[in-house]
């Protein structure tokens, strides 16, 4: 299972590199028509494009040097939660690309909800190795 979860993040990191240039192929082709001369439609696609290149990086990063096979039951299953957040912030980034522009949503929800899912994944994986190092 630890290893299905590592290979998850390889794969998720490079489908969603992926859509990041498939995503800037659809922004090249029909930007124009997509925020109408609006700039805040047009800062919310492009940050929610380089977001999405973020979210994959990460995941790639995350699955080639992460190591979850240490340490007791307790914080495998800990470091497996936040790697899943990790994994499922792309997909939550790119519900906002779709849908939070074209609705003019300033608040950004959707956003807000994938950036926060990958902020907590890194900062507990980060934790949880750093407990990992200081134990004997």
């Amino acid at each position: 299972m630890i290893k299905d979860l590592l290979n998850l993040h390889i794969i998720v990191g490079y489908a969603f590199l992926l859509i990041f240039l498939l995503t800037g192929v659809y922004l090249l082709i029909s930007f124009a028509d997509l925020y109408a001369g609006r700039e805040e439609v047009r800062m919310m696609y492009r940050s929610n494009h380089i977001y999405l290149l973020m979210a994959a990086l990460i995941n790639i990063l995350y699955g080639h040097l992460f190591k979850i096979d240490t340490g007791s039951t307790a914080i495998k299953s800990l470091k497996a939660i936040s790697g899943g957040l990790v994994a499922l912030a792309p997909i939550i980034l790119l519900g906002g690309f779709i849908v939070e522009p074209p609705q003019y949503l300033v608040e950004r929800p959707i956003t807000f909800w994938g950036i926060l899912a990958l902020i907590v994944g890194v900062v507990f994986t980060s934790l949880l190795a750093l407990v990992a190092r200081l134990r004997p």
